[in-house]
């Protein structure tokens, strides 16, 4: 039992400086989902926060093309439809995705529904 401890321990110690360092999408998701919503929409943020991995040449492809921005006066947040009259520009190697610069922001949005995925920032 004892021996079963120690190694639990020293285990969690290992590992602890790994998880404290782990980084994803679902901090972003958070942040935005509290900022829209408050803490239920923390929650629910960081959850579809935590669904989105995008692969590097998605982000790549949007930083390396800068476009005009477009103005609005709707609040971009992530899961909510980007506004008709807002420009966007389609990702030749991943047509599932379009992207948009709106209120001095990029924004990754889903290319059927025009939903923003995420707020590059």
């Amino acid at each position: 039992m004892r021996k079963e401890l120690i190694a639990g321990v020293v285990a969690a110690a290992a590992l602890w400086p790994a998880m404290a360092l782990a980084q994803s999408p679902a901090e972003e998701g958070y942040r935005e989902g509290y900022r829209a919503g408050g803490p239920v929409g923390g929650v629910v943020g960081g959850t579809v926060g935590a669904a989105v991995e995008l692969p590097a040449d998605v982000l790549g492809f949007i930083t390396g093309h800068p476009r005009t921005y477009d103005r609005v006066d709707e609040e971009i947040v992530v899961d909510r439809p980007l506004p008709p009259r807002v420009h966007v520009y389609e990702i030749p190697s991943h047509r599932e995705y379009v992207y948009a610069y709106v209120n001095q922001r990029r924004v990754l949005v889903d290319a059927r529904s025009r939903r923003i995925v995420k707020i590059i920032e």
